[in-house]
């Protein structure tokens, strides 16, 4: 499985959903929030509400402070202590966490098998280049574009969430 560490950590807050998620409700004061985690091969983000103590706005400093518990760690250490049972996690935090990991995994995971087949790819080009073989009989697999990048949600603009949002934190 991929070791590459967490680099940053960043939660972005809004007062009304993000449109990915129209018709969601935000009760009470509460805002809505992404939780966006980055690593050296990309990032994932996962989406939900931030809700504060009885119906008020959250303080992203104090909702966003059992993160520092994943900080620098790998994404197979970070599913880890997601799956450890932890009291003190609201089970919406849970869930943005869980979304956000396995968005991250699942993006790492389609990159590693694009590469891997760009190298088996190049690969049998040559094996057939070095055989003489070309036209009809050679072998060439192309993947196609929409086999390398897969279905995803739409991806937010880091400068468009920080313009949009009411808040915002980030975990280094």
């Amino acid at each position: 499985m991929i070791q590459r560490r967490l680099t940053r950590i960043e939660v972005f807050a809004f007062d009304e959903p993000w449109p990915v998620h129209y018709g969601m409700k935000c009760p009470g004061k509460s805002k809505y929030g992404i939780l966006r985690l980055t690593c050296e091969g990309g990032y994932g983000w996962g989406a939900g509400i931030l809700s504060g103590a009885e119906g008020e706005a959250p303080d992203l400093i104090h909702w966003s402070s059992y993160l520092r518990s994943i900080r620098q760690c790998s994404l197979e250490e970070a599913l880890e202590v997601l799956a450890l049972p932890q009291p003190e996690w609201k089970q919406e935090q849970q869930r943005i966490l869980r979304m956000a990991l396995l968005n991250l995994q699942a993006k790492l995971q389609r990159r590693l098998a694009a590469v891997t087949l760009f190298a088996m790819n190049s690969g049998w080009r040559r094996t057939a280049a070095a055989r003489g073989r070309t036209g009809a009989g050679a072998t060439d697999y192309r993947p196609s574009i929409t086999a390398l990048k897969g279905p995803g949600w739409p991806e937010p603009d880091t400068a468009r969430l920080i313009d949009k949002s009411v808040s915002y934190i980030s975990i280094l």
